[in-house]
């Protein structure tokens, strides 16, 4: 990967919120992959970026009994991600080795 973990950021976001950050994981967890899963969806373009705030907002509020605002909430859930530098530099390094490199997302 080429930025940090996203599991770091969405711990930071739970901190900052007064939440446990394995409670908050536990939730993204259990709906991840399910039909309704608000990731996949706004990832693909299903829903609108702020129905996707709303619909995570929803489920932290219902699940961790939270009242967590739904503005901007995908922007503050990620926030924290940033460079991974250490892996840039591998990256760079391989091809200015003359070795072919690419870039493939799960996103």
């Amino acid at each position: 990967m080429l930025t940090t973990p996203v599991v770091e950021s969405f711990a930071a976001f739970a901190r900052d919120e007064g939440i446990d950050p394995e409670a908050l994981w536990r939730v993204m967890r259990d709906v991840a992959r399910t039909e309704d899963d608000p990731f996949t969806l706004v990832e693909t373009g299903r829903i609108a970026l702020d129905e996707f705030d709303r619909r995570v907002a929803t489920l932290f509020n219902e699940h961790l009994g939270t009242q967590i605002a739904h503005e901007d909430l995908k922007v503050r859930l990620f926030s924290r991600v940033g460079p991974d530098e250490a892996m840039i530099a591998a990256v760079r390094a391989a091809r200015s080795g003359g070795i072919p490199t690419g870039l493939i997302s799960n996103s």
